[in-house]
C-alpha cells in the first residue's frame, strides 16, 4: 500500500497529476472523474480486491486520469519543441489598464518547456510565436506570427 501512494505522490517524478478540471478552470473531463470514481470505490475494499484476490490490474484504470503539469510548445511546420519564452504567474481575473488585461499577476518569464503549479497560468510573452489555442496548458501548437513588409507582401518573422 506504500509503494502504491508513494507511486501516486511521485506520479511522472512531478510531471503528472491526477485532476479532472482542466482548460484552467472552466471544463470537467467525465473520462478523467469517471476513472478517479473507480480508483476510489477499489480503494474502499482495497484488502480484499488487490491484496488477496490479486485483481491489482484495477489500478489500471486510473491512467485515463494522468494529465501533464506542464507547458511544452510544438511547431506548426516541423512538428519539433521550440523554446519560447512565457510569463508564468498566479491565475486572476482580469488586471491591467484598459486594453490591455493580463490574466497572472506575480509573474516570473520562463522559456518552455514550464512546470506549472496549481493555480497557475501561462501567458506568451513574445511576438514572434502565435499560439493556436487560447488556452496554455499541456502541449500546445504554435506558429510564426507573419508580419507584412512595407509593400504589403506577407513574410515569415
Amino acid at each position: 500500500m506504500v509503494r502504491i501512494a508513494q507511486g501516486f505522490l511521485y506520479m511522472g517524478k512531478g510531471l503528472m497529476t491526477l485532476n479532472p478540471i482542466h482548460s484552467h478552470g472552466l471544463l470537467i473531463n467525465p473520462v478523467t472523474l469517471g476513472s478517479l470514481l473507480i480508483l476510489m470505490v477499489t480503494m474502499m475494499n482495497s484488502k480484499e480486491l488487490l491484496f488477496t484476490h490479486n485483481m491489482h490490474y484495477l489500478l489500471y484504470y486510473i491512467t485515463p486520469a494522468m494529465t501533464p503539469r506542464y507547458l511544452i510548445c510544438i511547431d506548426q511546420a516541423t512538428n519539433e519543441p521550440v523554446s519560447v519564452s512565457v510569463r508564468v504567474g498566479t491565475a486572476v481575473d482580469t488586471t491591467g489598464k484598459i486594453g490591455n488585461p493580463k490574466q497572472i499577476t506575480g509573474f516570473q518569464t520562463h522559456t518552455t518547456p514550464v512546470l506549472l503549479q496549481v493555480g497557475e497560468k501561462a501567458e506568451m510573452e513574445t511576438d514572434e510565436w502565435e499560439p493556436l489555442t487560447h488556452i496554455l496548458e499541456g502541449v500546445v501548437i504554435v506558429k510564426k506570427k507573419e508580419k507584412k513588409d512595407g509593400d504589403g507582401d506577407v513574410t515569415m518573422k
